[in-house]
Parts: structure tokens; C-alpha cells; sequence
């Protein structure tokens, strides 16, 4: 029997794809969210980071899309404005967001 502990599971993310913040919905040829999923998944990983909030859905339709591929969601990147304390209230409500995205995956 295989001891979990000596298992390594490696996790992809869009970015490798060139899908993040700075090119989603900006840039030409930057792939869907289901595509990355696809290649992610086509490739063996066992996760995916989460890429800009909503590439790969939100509630159910992120969890199904996951599911359908054997994929675990392992992370995600949020950037805190602590520079600028005065966005943080805004800040803190879209990390609300984000947490609930990744309670629904």
C-alpha cells in the first residue's frame, strides 16, 4: 500500500498558459478557461491555481468544470492594496468573493 505522505501531486495554473490578470479579455489568443482546464487536465496534473477570478466560472459551474475533469482547485493569487489603505474595504469585499469562489469548488 502507498503512504500518502510519500505521493507528490503537482498543481498547473493559467498563468503558464499566458491566462492572468493582465491579459484575460485584453489580449488575442490568450485561451478560454476551458481550454486551459482541458490542457491541464490532458496533461496529468491533478490541480489547477485559480487564474482571474471568474475564468473558470463561479459556483457550480466552476465545481462541475473541476469535477468533469478530475481537477482540485489548489490555490489562488489576491493582491491586498496595504499601500493604499484606503482601498482595502473594497479590497476585503472582493476577497470575500474569492473565498466564496473557492468554497463553491
Amino acid at each position: 500500500m502507498t503512504d500518502m505522505r510519500d505521493v507528490v501531486v503537482i498543481a498547473n495554473a493559467p498563468v503558464s498558459y499566458g491566462a492572468f490578470e493582465l491579459t484575460v479579455g485584453i489580449m488575442p489568443d490568450v485561451p478560454d478557461g476551458a481550454t486551459v482546464l482541458d490542457q491541464v487536465a490532458d496533461a496529468g496534473y491533478a490541480g489547477v491555481d485559480l487564474g482571474p477570478l471568474g475564468y473558470f466560472g463561479y459556483g457550480e459551474e466552476l465545481a462541475s468544470s473541476l469535477r468533469r475533469r478530475s481537477l482540485s482547485l489548489s490555490g489562488g493569487f489576491f493582491e491586498l492594496p496595504f499601500s493604499e489603505l484606503d482601498k482595502m474595504p473594497v479590497a476585503l469585499r472582493e476577497l470575500g468573493s474569492l473565498l466564496d469562489v473557492f468554497d463553491a469548488a
